[in-house]
């Protein structure tokens, strides 16, 4: 649903739109536009079709843990956009890249991923690469009956253009035979990124000539 119980205003995706409407409108929880934009892409090297291939409807409809805490309805944690590295149903989908653009450059965000697909035997393990101003950091979902589990990562900021890139693939321990990997729900809170302190300061300048040293 487009509002949840808490009052919470959701941007909704789903196979027929993840493309047509891209770049995508975020709304903030109050249903004003945040500013931020979606763009739906492939990685670079991926040169299978873009977007993801469908949606899974077997998602928990009962959240638990961190996804009840965090207030995900079950209309969100209930269905996930999926793609997967062996042909199935519409084709293949090797990886998926979601470009969040019109970012604050004074600003640090945190991102959390959450999916499920029940009522399975294998892992679905599903990585989520984040590229902002800091490089590249990887967390890891396994999806397979997944209630409760977040991926998260704190203070990601942005890079040159005001972008965070989110790269999904499946992650090193899938073992499921179509390589699906999914995502439901994703999250995005920003603060403003922390002064630096003096010590702060003294401890990286330290740091930088120690690697002096070392090489």
């Amino acid at each position: 649903t487009p509002t949840d119980a808490l009052g919470r205003t959701w941007t909704n995706l789903n196979p027929d739109t993840d493309l047509s409407g891209s770049p995508h409108t975020l709304n903030n929880t109050l249903g004003a536009d945040s500013g931020y934009r979606l763009t739906i892409s492939n990685p670079p090297a991926t040169t299978t079709v873009i977007g993801f291939n469908n949606a899974n409807l077997d998602g928990t409809m009962t959240p638990a843990g961190d996804a009840a805490a965090r207030g995900y309805p079950a209309t969100a944690t209930s269905d996930s956009l999926f793609g997967n590295t062996v042909n199935f149903d519409r084709g293949t989908v090797e990886a998926v890249r979601l470009t969040l653009s019109n970012l604050n450059p004074t600003e640090q965000y945190d991102l959390r991923f959450f999916a499920s697909r029940m009522s399975v035997t294998d892992n679905r393990e599903t990585e989520y690469a984040v590229t902002g101003g800091g490089g590249t950091q990887s967390v890891f979902l396994n999806v397979a009956n997944n209630t409760s589990n977040l991926a998260s990562l704190a203070g990601v900021v942005p890079d040159g253009n005001n972008q965070i890139i989110i790269d999904i693939d499946p992650g090193p321990n899938n073992t499921n035979a179509n390589r699906f990997f999914y995502l439901g729900v994703m999250e995005i809170n920003s603060s403003p990124i922390p002064e630096p302190t003096g010590l702060g300061l003294l401890a990286l300048g330290g740091l930088a000539l120690l690697r002096r040293r070392r090489r």
